[in-house]
């Protein structure tokens, strides 16, 4: 049983706005998938060293784990929908200017300018979204609605991979840069017409008291006074670290490099791997809540297991047409479970926070899984460099922290809904009491 704070969420489906929230995010993700897959693919091409390939994935990243609390204050102080737009302009003018700029600047520092300001921008985007779907959604609806959203963010992730390397494998970068461009250039269009629920909220003197003072108060509620959303928040820092980092950087550097087979590949590869999320996605949304918290840890041990299939694959000196069969195989059924869970626990986290601080919360756990997938990335970067004769023992590591993981989040989850049972039988017991009386 899940106590849930009642939140001031809509008691309809503003389905309009949720739609075009939607399809502005069809279209805005696509655009930032195909850059963000194509520019670092491009210097590891380039360079053909797996190091510099982790740096380039990882140091971005620092911009988006700063942006992202920025993002999260922003989202609960300011009409989402104005900012939504201005920030789909100011990524399609960023992706212009780089295409004029494109070949007359050594490559290297011009990627990472690049990647630097579209990470940027992803952290003040990112915390809108959570933060719009409650406004739109009632809160019975929101394990549907998150649903759909992953869902977009799949499909456009399943197609980016693919168009992307398709179009680097034939004709180079620049007809990437040009998808990139007019894609944000049509969601630009559709925010025009995209209303979220605004409630002016009082602010400090100045911008840097009032980011502290709002990211305070987000701390003291997800330690103090909702600490299982600090724990969950620890669960998605771990998994992020040991599954999305191998997934970023280890199959590019496996497919590329030890199974020496073509860079479109990678595309189709985690595209493949990306539908297998969205079957769990799907999944997720038509279970809602009788998927319960108590049982979500199951699904992780399976991704463990899926990961530890492409360790053994591995370890034998197969023919790099099965290996790859089996590797995109596995990491599907890896991605399946891990969207399960990820809408499931995604949903009872929001559950929990009050409308006036979804921004903030949210945006204090969304820099948890960036600063897992940064540090990730730059491990697996380096082990996969360093242990190009063992990637066996690379990946076999990952599963481990994993399936541990997963076993205290059974620990975690179980324990917080026997507390939460215990409190409303209590409650329930003391008014029989006070209607006897």
């Amino acid at each position: 049983m899940e106590q849930t704070i009642q939140l001031q969420t809509p008691k309809k489906f503003d389905r309009k706005n949720f739609a075009l929230l939607v399809f502005s995010q069809i279209i805005s993700v696509f655009g930032i998938g195909v850059l963000r897959f194509a520019l670092p693919l491009y210097i590891l091409v380039e360079s053909g060293n797996p190091a510099l390939f982790g740096v380039v994935l990882s140091v971005p990243l620092i911009t988006l784990l700063i942006a992202t609390p920025i993002g999260g204050v922003m989202a609960d102080r300011v009409k989402k929908h104005r900012l939504i737009f201005w920030l789909d302009l100011i990524t399609t003018a960023i992706v212009v200017t780089f295409m004029l700029l494109h070949g007359l600047f050594t490559a290297l520092p011009v990627v990472m300018v690049v990647l630097l300001l579209l990470h940027a921008i992803q952290g003040l985007f990112s915390p809108l979204v959570d933060a719009s779907v409650p406004m739109l959604a009632p809160q019975e609806k929101l394990p549907v609605a998150n649903s759909v959203v992953v869902v977009i963010h799949t499909l456009s992730g399943i197609a980016a991979p693919a168009i992307a390397a398709l179009l680097f494998d034939n004709f180079g970068l620049f007809p990437i840069l040009i998808v990139g461009a007019v894609a944000f250039a049509i969601s630009t269009i559709i925010d025009l017409f995209l209303r979220i629920p605004y409630q002016k909220q009082v602010a400090e003197k100045s911008v840097l008291k009032t980011v502290g003072s709002d990211m305070s108060k987000a701390l003291k509620f997800t330690f103090r006074e909702k600490p299982i959303i600090a724990k969950t928040g620890f669960l998605i820092f771990a998994f992020a670290f040991s599954i999305t980092a191998l997934f970023v950087v280890g199959f590019p550097v496996l497919i590329t490099q030890h199974l020496g087979l073509d860079v479109g590949l990678v595309g189709i590869s985690q595209s493949i791997s990306m539908v297998g999320g969205l079957i769990g996605s799907i999944i997720a949304g038509a279970l809602g809540t009788r998927l319960k918290l108590g049982q979500v840890w199951l699904l992780m041990v399976n991704v463990g297991v899926a990961i530890i299939t492409i360790a053994i694959i591995f370890m034998f000196d197969l023919s790099s047409t099965l290996t790859f069969i089996v590797m995109t195989l596995a990491m599907a059924a890896a991605m399946l479970g891990m969207q399960m869970f990820v809408i499931r626990v995604w949903s009872f986290v929001q559950s929990q926070i009050p409308t006036d601080q979804l921004g903030k919360v949210m945006a204090l756990i969304l820099t948890l899984p960036i600063l897992a997938g940064g540090l990730g990335q730059l491990l697996f970067g380096f082990l996969f460099a360093e242990l190009a004769d063992m990637v066996w023992v690379v990946i076999l590591g990952s599963a481990v922290i994993t399936i541990l993981m997963s076993f205290w989040t059974g620990y975690i989850f179980r324990k917080s809904t026997t507390l939460e049972t215990a409190i409303a039988d209590k409650q329930e017991t003391e008014q029989d009491i006070g209607v006897q009386q």
